[in-house]
């Protein structure tokens, strides 16, 4: 869905197949977001422990912190529940 007004395109949800909130109703904000290396990274605010997740194109969208890696949200603890900031490190 574009904003006609701002030149935004939704690409998370609804019709993408990764549905809203990267598949997870849990994953509440998108409160940080980096470029690294070609990729958009994306850090989640979930009850659950938070996400990381990112893409090189913004249409598919690959789990890099998080259940689907094996892992535990929150960076191996559940109360770290927001990524509130990203940066590249060394840069």
């Amino acid at each position: 869905m574009a904003n006609a007004d701002f030149g935004w395109e939704q690409v998370v949800g609804n019709g993408d197949g990764s549905g809203n909130g990267f598949d997870d109703a849990n994953n509440s904000y998108a409160y940080s977001m980096t470029i690294f290396s070609r990729y958009l990274y994306v850090g989640t605010g979930n009850s659950n422990g938070c996400e990381v997740w990112r893409s090189s194109h913004c249409t598919t969208w690959n789990q890099v912190i998080g259940g689907e890696t094996g892992g535990v949200n929150g960076f191996r603890d559940s109360t770290n529940i927001r990524a509130y900031s990203m940066s590249v490190f060394g840069r």
